[in-house]
C-alpha cells in the first residue's frame, strides 16, 4: 500500500516537472520568436532585407556593414571555436558585443541612455529599436565607410 503513494507522488511530480518544461520551451521558443521579429525589423529599417537577418554568421556580416562595422570583426567570434584560444576570444567577443550595440545605437542616432540600456538590457532595446516609429536609420554610405576605416 505505501509502495503504491510513492508510485503515485513520483508519476505526479514527474507529470508536473514535464508541464513545467513544456510551458518552458514554448516560453523561450516565443521569446526567440519576438527577438528574430525585432532584428528583422532592424535589418528593414537599415534598408537590408529582412530574410537576411535570419541566416547564421550572414546576418552579423551584414549587420557589421550596415552599422559601419568591419566584417572582418567575424573572426573574433570564430576564434571562440578554437581549442585553447576560445578562452581569450570570449572576451573579445564580450567586448565586440558592446562595440556592436554601441554602433547600432549610434547608426539610429540613439542618445547614451539608450546605448547604455541596449548593451545592458539588449532584447528589451532591440525592441525599442525595433517598434519605435521615431526610431530612423541615420547612416549614408560616406558615414558607414569611413566608420568601416576607423575601426
Amino acid at each position: 500500500m505505501m509502495e503504491d503513494i510513492e508510485v503515485l507522488y513520483a508519476m505526479m511530480s514527474f507529470g508536473i516537472y514535464g508541464m513545467f518544461m513544456i510551458f518552458y520551451f514554448i516560453f523561450i521558443f516565443g521569446m526567440l520568436t519576438f527577438q528574430y521579429i525585432c532584428i528583422w525589423k532592424i535589418f528593414v529599417k537599415a534598408g537590408v532585407e529582412g530574410w537576411k537577418s535570419l541566416i547564421p554568421v550572414y546576418n552579423l556580416i551584414v549587420a557589421f556593414k550596415f552599422i559601419g562595422l568591419s566584417p572582418y570583426w567575424l573572426f573574433v567570434y570564430l576564434g571562440m571555436m578554437i581549442p585553447f584560444i576560445n578562452f581569450i576570444a570570449m572576451f573579445g567577443a564580450i567586448a565586440l558585443n558592446v562595440i556592436y550595440y554601441i554602433y547600432l545605437g549610434k547608426a539610429f542616432n540613439k542618445d547614451t541612455g539608450f546605448i547604455v540600456g541596449l548593451v545592458l538590457v539588449p532584447g528589451v532595446f532591440q525592441a525599442i529599436l525595433a517598434f519605435d516609429k521615431k526610431s530612423v536609420y541615420a547612416l549614408n554610405k560616406e558615414e558607414k565607410q569611413v566608420a568601416v576605416e576607423n575601426v
